[in-house]
């Protein structure tokens, strides 16, 4: 998907839609379960099931505030940001493997 992103844009709206949305929100929740579940094992003494429940509010607050601020800067922009998003997870994978 992140190589031709018409492929990820079944319907052709040049919107991301959440049945397009979908793979994608998996694949970030499953790493951060993953990351939280790291965290839990490397801290003993914490609740893994409460590291694990505010990883998931806070993955979801931060998704909603995503898409509230993502909302407000669109309708006052006219600049064409669709690649600002790729920019950011190469950014992210580059320091993952530093």
């Amino acid at each position: 998907m992140y190589a031709d992103p018409n492929k990820a844009d079944v319907d052709g709206s040049k919107i991301l839609s959440p049945k397009e949305a979908t793979p994608l929100a998996i694949a970030v929740g499953l790493d951060g379960l993953t990351v939280g579940l790291g965290v839990g094992v490397g801290i003993a003494a914490a609740n893994a099931f409460l590291l694990v429940g505010l990883s998931l509010i806070s993955d979801i607050l931060a998704v909603i505030l995503g898409c509230y601020l993502g909302n407000k800067i669109v309708q006052k922009a006219s600049l064409d940001l669709s690649w600002v998003s790729g920019a950011i997870l190469i950014v992210i994978a580059i320091i993952g493997v530093l």
